[in-house]
């Protein structure tokens, strides 16, 4: 306000008045001369009072403004999430004079111009600063030539863009929000879309129908695929205060890779996925990975590359076996600030790329329960092998006499002995069973399994033998179940039973030296029951299950007795492989044929082997297996459980562990 002119003013009078009393002049005209200081001086209290007022009223106005603005710029995003910045402040402005007008004072007692409103968005934050300034005319102090007093202020307001009326919910995001109608069967390619920033050639928004997939369980009519015309990236820029955090997404592969199906590939972090480089048909090597990173925004501009080895990667996926997947990252953000969300195609750039729908990012966690991505239903008969050998020659065996019929066969690394409607979980199974230190393994079809089929022999001709498979499997509990019996009977052992892992001190304590054992007549009903001196461990089977990345696994061609080299988990071969590491079940003895049923628990996925080896006397009267099943118990969040599960190692961080980031922190799935 005018304050120093008033008290220029007010300095004039007193000299004046001095100037009077000086002159000896009239009495009343120094009366009135010495009035003059002092009714101005009331008289600019008086005043200053109403401007103060009328400036605490505008203050209010501008505020008021200021918020309105912030709504104004709320729903005219929501309502076109690809609206510019220009229209928006320019709408947020309109309807921000409007309620400054409605609360301001009339322009009878205040004059002013329209206030300057200016609205800003960064990420999910608006914020809207109303400047004014304005005129209010005096009344007594108008006596000394001080016609009015300027006011004026500034008042800011600051929010949050929720995209969804839950406070918890800082993203929500299902491609839906469009500008312009667009058919379920057809795409848009679009440069920006609800804040997103598309890097290249753009993000490509379409119905379901044009991609031919199903419609996702959250009920989203349209998606997100990165790989238009060539691979992209979208990043979304957030502000984030300190506290817990859950982001969610589903996934859906648009390209099927048949040794996979039905199983689903993703994972925490690169190196769990890199390994499946099939590239079934004309597709490239995993042209539906999708990364997905979050980090700290040193710019106002997004990285123009995420990269999993210098940049903060926190989850991956490379295929969803022909389903919806939801993946759930737990993150724990300790630095509070703005941060790039960011989804980055990271397949072959070949146009058809990972789809992506309902993205969302909740404080604490999202509402309900996320989905179970188990592949297959409760306790589901996955494959089976009854060893039946039916298409293989039958060829008499040197122990066997010459009217009896037992067949010999190998090459079980082609898959051939896969028999036909067997694989029930899986319409295709990556390479079928191997057999080491030879490409060779003996059956019996005139032994049958206790279910049907043929016994096999675990310790052959030359000696024990080792059996190998791989199954493709994913999170979750499953059931491996085989028959046991012993070829080698011991009559000290009786009808006893010595299975079991871990091996007992009493258990390997019987099985250690010599003994006087003889034919089973059950297993071997053609050959000489005479008793003679023979390693009481000769029946001895080991179980293991590996991950892929854990252990060496056989590789050999189809040349009948050819040696086995053996490809390591670095990709080195070796004769001397990492052998199987993970035990799961172990018998020494059984006169009858034994049922044995083990649960594992599977926390990532990826191919596991399943091995049984001749781990006794290697003597050729070792133990034998029929009836090998698989079973897929259920998911992770099973209600109920199966009891005492053995969890399978696996490589990398361990599921459940907490990485580190720059500013954060999430759990390894």
């Amino acid at each position: 306000m005018q304050f120093q002119s008033l008290v220029s003013r007010l300095r004039l009078m007193s000299k004046l008045g001095q100037l009077a009393r000086d002159q000896r002049g009239n009495v009343a005209l120094l009366t009135g001369l010495l009035a003059l200081p002092v009714v101005a001086s009331a008289g600019y209290a008086i005043d200053y009072a109403r401007a103060v007022g009328y400036r605490t009223t505008l203050d209010a106005a501008a505020s008021t403004a200021a918020l309105a603005a912030i709504d104004s710029a709320r729903a005219m995003i929501a309502g076109n999430v690809n609206i510019t910045a220009d229209a928006v402040n320019a709408a947020a402005a309109a309807r921000g004079l409007q309620a400054f007008l409605a609360r301001a004072p009339s322009q009878t007692l205040v004059t002013y111009t329209d206030p300057l409103i200016a609205v800003t968005r960064v990420g999910n934050t608006v914020s809207a600063q109303v400047t004014y300034s304005a005129s209010v005319p005096t009344t007594l102090t108008n006596l000394i030539g001080l016609k009015s007093l300027s006011v004026g202020g500034a008042m800011a307001s600051t929010g949050n863009l929720l995209e969804t009326p839950d406070s918890n919910m800082l993203i929500e995001e299902n491609f839906d929000k469009f500008t312009g109608a667009i058919e379920i069967g057809d795409a848009r390619v679009m440069q920006t879309y609800n804040n997103w920033v598309a890097t290249g050639s753009g993000l490509e928004i379409g119905g379901r129908n044009f991609y031919g997939v199903a419609a996702p369980p959250s009920g989203a009519t349209y998606m997100a695929e990165l790989d238009a015309h060539s691979n992209v990236s979208i990043s979304k820029k957030i502000y984030v205060s300190a506290g817990s955090y859950e982001l969610r997404y589903f996934y859906h592969s648009r390209i099927g890779y048949t040794t996979y199906d039905p199983a689903w590939l993703c994972s925490t972090r690169t190196q769990d996925v890199d390994w499946a480089t099939d590239t079934t048909g004309a597709w490239g090597v995993q042209t539906n990975r999708v990364g997905v990173y979050l980090e700290l925004a040193l710019s106002e501009n997004p990285p123009p590359v995420y990269s999993a080895a210098t940049h903060n990667m926190i989850d991956v996926c490379a295929y969803s076996g022909g389903n919806w997947i939801e993946r759930s990252v737990k993150i724990v953000m300790n630095t509070p600030g703005y941060y790039w969300l960011a989804f980055q195609a990271e397949g072959v750039s070949d146009r058809h790329g990972g789809l992506l729908t309902n993205i969302r990012l909740c404080r604490n966690a999202c509402a309900g329960s996320a989905l179970e991505n188990f592949p297959w239903t409760a306790n589901q008969l996955l494959f089976k092998d009854d060893f039946t050998g039916n298409s293989f020659p039958a060829l008499r065996a040197p122990e066997a006499p010459a009217d009896s019929v037992a067949g010999r066969y190998g090459t079980w690394n082609n898959g051939t002995l896969d028999n036909s409607g067997e694989n029930t979980g899986w319409p295709r199974l990556p390479t079928g069973w191997t057999t080491a230190p030879f490409n060779q393994m003996d059956f019996d079809v005139s032994i049958p399994g206790p279910l049907g089929g043929s016994g096999l022999d675990i310790d052959a001709t030359m000696g024990n033998r080792a059996i190998s498979r791989r199954f493709m499997l994913v999170p979750g509990y499953y059931r491996v179940q085989w028959s046991y019996a012993s070829r080698m009977a011991f009559d000290e052992f009786g009808q006893d039973v010595l299975c079991g892992f871990p091996v007992s001190n009493s258990v390997s304590g019987r099985l250690a030296g010599q003994g006087m054992g003889n034919a089973n007549p059950l297993l071997m009903p053609y050959a000489d029951a005479g008793r003679r001196p023979i390693n009481r461990d000769t029946n001895v089977v080991s179980v293991y299950m590996d991950a892929d990345r854990l252990v060496s696994h056989p590789t050999h061609g189809p040349e009948f007795y050819a040696p086995v080299t053996y490809k390591n988990p670095d990709d080195s071969s070796a004769t001397l492989p990492q052998l199987p590491q993970q035990q799961l079940d172990h018998c020494g003895y059984a006169a009858n044929w034994q049922t044995r049923s083990i649960n594992v628990k599977i926390i990532k996925p990826g191919l596991y082997w399943l091995t049984f080896r001749g781990e006794g006397e290697s003597d050729n009267v070792g133990g034998q297996l029929a009836n090998f099943r698989m079973y897929g118990v259920g998911s992770l969040q099973m209600a109920s459980p199966p009891s005492n599960p053995v969890t399978i190692a696996t490589a990398g961080p361990a599921v459940g562990a907490t990485i580190m980031m720059s500013g954060f922190q999430f759990q390894s799935q």
